[in-house]
């Protein structure tokens, strides 16, 4: 009897840990026992967890908002609601920087900048910080804007930052000091518009903004995109429907900066040419919103996340239909139960990992979008989630104040 309990045991395991990042699966349906069973690395606890408290003495939150991985995945930071990033060792687990903030609300990201020897954090209290991984010391502190803050990024090579603030407001900043490059008010409306996200191209030499109506009455959104040297506009697209209501979710560019793909609440995607902005496809595949779409590593494939509980895959270059990831668990034939907030590939884009209203987390493979594991994260929300940059880890934020991170590799 103890043996079958046993066996029945590990083979339950073995359907919920991860397989090995890169290997190629082709065929549909669960893989056979025995081949999982050569793949599977048998472990019952992730092999980084931390637990943070919601309230500390003071009554304030502790809980993380944000994390990220270091260039060489050696260490991993944490933005804290109580004003701190902290630093591990993911060798060894040991906390090893602690960096206490000049703001005075909550850090909400943090970003490592392509060396590895510095952090940017942003928070809520219009701030941004540039920090030195080794001392731990605050190399600048700048004012955005003295309302909510929106987002900030890392040029590729590093030397600049961008950052965009809900008030309709985008600055280039030098990296080494601090200072204003250039700024741009671009909202519209008596400043009733917001800006939704901002990233660099690939190639940094453009900014993609995607803004929505601050207020509902307003709707509608636009894309905008910038020359990163002067900030000049290139070109506006007015994305529009039912009554100029529809939002734009998210802007993500192709690898090779050439294209750009916006998720919309209409349930569509859209592509753009990015030399004129220009549509190059406009697909419409889900019953409600797309929370979120990227594409994949090479570019070959876009990715997209919906309210209808669907995950769908496309070819970003050929009209040659979708692939919908459905967990064969689920009686409805959809990836999760709940609205799917993010999905989003590793770094070779051999994995792709969900995550959902209905308080689990999903892997599945890159290229076929077979169902691997679900990791259920006991009724607590999913804040935050990210892939190492070598594709073996991942590690998730719940709002109960925890971090957790597994190994994807044997």
């Amino acid at each position: 009897m103890k043996k079958k309990i046993i066996k029945q045991f590990c083979k339950k395991i073995s359907l919920l840990l991860a397989i090995s990042v890169g290997t190629s699966i082709a065929q549909e349906g669960p893989l056979p026992n025995q081949e999982l069973q050569k793949r599977i690395k048998s472990f019952k606890e992730p092999i980084f967890y931390r637990l943070f408290s919601k309230k500390d003495s003071n009554n304030k939150n502790i809980g993380i908002n944000d994390v990220d991985f270091s260039p060489d995945n050696g260490t991993i930071a944490a933005a804290l609601k109580n004003n701190r990033v902290i630093i591990w060792d993911l060798n060894n687990g040991k906390q090893i920087r602690t960096f206490d903030h000049n703001h005075n609300k909550s850090v909400i990201a943090v970003t490592f900048n392509p060396e590895g020897n510095r952090i940017l954090s942003t928070s809520y209290s219009g701030i941004i910080s540039l920090w030195d991984t080794e001392s731990g010391k605050p190399i600048w502190n700048t004012p955005v804007c003295n309302k909510l803050f929106c987002s900030s990024a890392f040029s590729k090579d590093g030397k600049n930052i961008v950052s965009a603030s809900c008030a309709g407001i985008i600055k280039l900043l030098n990296t080494n000091d601090g200072k204003e490059i250039w700024v741009k008010h671009i909202a519209r409306r008596n400043d009733k518009w917001r800006i939704n996200s901002v990233k660099f191209s690939p190639d940094s030499k453009t900014i993609v903004a995607a803004l929505g109506g601050g207020v509902a009455a307003l709707g509608g959104g636009f894309i905008k995109l910038l020359n990163t040297n002067d900030g000049k506009k290139i070109w506006v697209k007015h994305i529009a429907g039912r009554n100029d209501k529809w939002r734009i979710n998210s802007v993500k560019f192709s690898p090779d900066s050439n294209t750009i793909v916006a998720a919309l609440s209409g349930g569509f995607i859209m592509l753009l040419n990015t030399y004129d902005g220009k549509p190059i496809r406009t697909i419409q595949n889900h019953r409600n919103e797309v929370n979120s779409a990227e594409f994949s590593h090479d570019g070959n494939n876009i990715l997209s996340a919906s309210r209808d509980k669907t995950i769908k895959l496309y070819n970003s270059r050929k009209d040659t239909g979708f692939y919908t990831f459905r967990d064969p668990t689920i009686q409805k034939n959809t990836a999760h139960n709940g609205s799917v907030n993010y999905a989003g590939f590793n770094t070779d884009g051999s994995r792709i990992a969900s995550t959902s209203d209905d308080k689990t987390i999903k892997l599945w493979t890159g290229e076929t979008g077979q169902h691997i594991w679900t990791m259920n994260t006991k009724e607590e929300v999913v804040s935050s989630i990210e892939f190492s940059n070598d594709g073996s880890k991942i590690a998730y934020v719940l709002d109960d104040g925890t971090i957790h991170m597994w190994s994807l590799t044997n």
